[in-house]
């Protein structure tokens, strides 16, 4: 259970968040990032979409930065999840 509470608190921390309008041949999408956390974009038709697919990722990183963690998780720790994963 106390896992789930970090989870929870690292959920609570925010980050600016950018979102980009993009076009490929005739396609509109949306890029959607946390610049604080580099490597983790998201792609989706609209921005709505890539919002709740983002929370989700951040949900997931911070679950997998707190494998085999016994004390705080850091940004860092989340970071090093994005680089395993995204990079």
């Amino acid at each position: 259970m106390k896992n789930i509470e970090k989870i929870q608190e690292l959920m609570k921390l925010e980050y600016d968040i950018l979102i980009k309008k993009e076009a490929e041949d005739g396609e509109v999408y949306y890029s959607i990032s946390y610049p604080e956390l580099p490597g983790l974009t998201i792609y989706a038709n609209t921005v709505e979409e890539g919002l709740e697919e983002i929370k989700n990722a951040k949900v997931f990183i911070a679950g997998r930065a707190l494998v085999g963690e016994s004390g705080k998780v850091t940004a860092n720790a989340i970071r090093e999840e994005i680089d395993k994963y995204w990079k």
